[in-house]
């Protein structure tokens, strides 16, 4: 058996200055996310990041920015999933809970057709966070696309929302959260929301003077000046007091967004906030926001989509325990499934091919080690496939004890052995190599539940790093630090393989440094990815992988 790693973000989006907070945290993007797929011929969606400051009491929004490269002229549909990083969702808003998530698997986001004849460009998926007095570091949430329908393509399918603290001084702060949403090619009404916050409400007015500062992004008037962003250069954000008595506590200031079809780097801004006149008792948090306009211009795909495929490795390619039975579930795995919930490469690349259809094959096995995969390359072969998926090493690493797992010499010998394999008898094929998931992370995020304890005990499921899951002894600190370094030394073995080979593409490290959850593990062995983790893994390798 093995298992898999969550999703994590494409991009570092926003990184802000904080003034009595912590600045957020950067995402580090994988190793061939940044390169997004191309819209030259397609309608393209894309996910934006979000941040908001949380607030001691009541509720803020987070908002993602969900965007079409350019108006369509059918309906797009699409299924979204909102999943814990750092920050936790419940249904309901209690001690603990750090934002709604209404508890569905899937939730649906549509751009229907209006008036014109075409769809809007933008729409937003609208997050409700719940405010509290704790002093912490900032949390974050994670937002993912996937079941596409109508006529468009994923480009920038997932974005992560980061939840500012802003406890730790007496009163009410005001700050302003990082906003970013992706240029697009055509169309109107894409813009930048910053959200500006009160931690509590006010009893007397409050207004904020801001000033927006261009950083690589240049303002204009209008969409035909030549610039990258209009709107207003300063202003004043104002709360004034409410029926109730009291202030509101979220404001938002929006700026347009200018598209355009030339590939640049991404586009930077910032809005500074002030308090000349405030009120007694309120004072400045995060005084700044900063903006990202996030290019999605490209060069038209080199490499064709494949007209058919294989899928190799152990368990993970079978998605053992997916389903909510027991043993494999094989519509849900994340390279060869059908499931459009799960996105896999097999879905997506049918999206772009129909030709793949009844052509994608799933050679991988159950309980394989990396001594296996030359059969399955062989097998690959056979069907003369056109594209081969490679995901293996968790049955090396996950023994009863170290003294069993595979040495990292002999783990790249035989790589190195299936490989030939795989480019002499598929020469034009193209390789995608998945890097194994941290099993260290796997430990982490499943040593405080009860069930999976009592589950790898019983089951004796990979002892090499879950054995003793509560004990700090030293012992036990440096066997888990060997077992993660083994990990290493596996990917380091398939990166410089893969390096070899022209059409050979390596993952660097996404999937295993992805910041998984325990949702993401299956509740059947709690080991396996469960379906939300088999989507994950489609997310994080795909995006990695080729532009189709």
């Amino acid at each position: 058996m093995a298992r898999h790693a969550g999703r994590r973000a494409v991009a570092a989006l926003g990184l802000g200055t904080a003034v009595l907070l912590t600045p957020l945290v950067s995402t580090a993007a994988p190793a061939g996310a940044g390169t997004l797929a191309t819209c030259a011929t397609a309608v393209c969606v894309s996910a934006g990041d979000a941040t908001v400051v949380e607030g001691d009491s009541g509720t803020r929004l987070i908002s993602f920015p969900v965007t079409l490269s350019r108006p369509a002229t059918a309906a797009v549909t699409m299924k979204y999933r909102l999943e814990n990083d750092t920050a936790t969702g419940a249904a309901k808003i209690t001690t603990g809970v750090d934002f709604v998530d209404k508890g569905t698997a899937l939730q649906t986001l549509s751009f229907p057709l209006t008036g014109t004849g075409v769809t809007a460009v933008m729409k937003k998926v609208t997050v409700t966070v719940a405010g509290d007095a704790v002093s912490e570091a900032p949390e974050t949430l994670r937002l993912s696309l996937s079941a596409l329908s109508g006529p468009a393509r994923l480009r920038r399918p997932f974005a992560i929302g980061t939840i500012v603290d802003d406890d730790g001084a007496s009163g009410i702060h005001a700050a302003i959260g990082d906003a970013a949403v992706v240029e697009g090619d055509s169309g109107k009404t894409r813009s930048l929301q910053f959200p500006v916050t009160l931690s509590a409400p006010s009893t007397s007015a409050v207004n904020l003077p801001y000033v927006v500062t261009p950083g690589s992004a240049t303002r204009s008037s209008t969409a035909t000046g030549g610039g990258d962003y209009g709107g207003a250069a300063s202003g004043t954000v104002k709360f004034p007091v409410t029926g109730s008595g009291k202030t509101a506590t979220q404001k938002t200031i929006t700026l347009p967004v200018w598209t355009d079809t030339n590939l640049e780097p991404d586009d930077t801004l910032s809005i500074a906030i002030s308090g000349p006149s405030l009120p007694a008792g309120v004072t400045i948090g995060r005084n700044v926001g900063n903006g990202v306009i996030v290019d999605d211009d490209g060069p038209v795909p080199s490499v064709p989509p494949p007209s058919s495929m294989a899928a190799l490795g152990d368990s993970i390619s079978r998605a053992y325990n997916a389903c909510p039975s027991f043993g494999e579930c094989l519509t849900s795995v994340w390279s060869t499934g059908s499931d459009t919930g799960v996105d896999s490469h097999f879905t997506r690349i049918l999206a772009v091919n129909p030709a793949i259809a009844g052509h994608a094959f799933n050679d991988a096995v159950s309980g394989a080690t990396m001594s296996n995969l030359n059969g399955q390359a062989s097998a690959a072969v056979g069907q003369h496939v056109e594209y081969v998926t490679v995901e293996m090493g968790g049955n090396d690493v996950c023994k009863s004890s170290e003294a069993q797992m595979t040495s990292a010499a002999t783990y790249q010998s035989q790589f190195q052995q299936a490989m030939t394999t795989l480019t002499t008898g598929l020469p034009n094929a193209h390789i995608l190599v998945a890097s194994v998931p941290d099993v260290l992370r796997l430990w982490e995020v499943g040593k405080d539940s009860a069930a999976a304890r009592s589950t790898w005990a019983n089951f004796g499921i990979c002892q090499t790093i879950t054995a003793n899951p509560l004990s700090t002894a030293q012992a036990d600190v440096d066997r888990r630090q060997r077992v993660h370094q083994r990990v290493i030394d596996y990917n380091t073995a398939l990166a410089t393989v893969c390096a070899q080979y022209a059409n050979c593409r390596f993952d660097g490290n996404a999937v295993f440094n992805s910041h998984f959850a325990l949702s993401d593990v299956s509740t059947v062995d709690y080991f396996h990815p469960s379906y939300a983790g088999q989507t994950g893994l489609a997310i994080l390798s795909y995006a990695a992988g080729y532009d189709w």
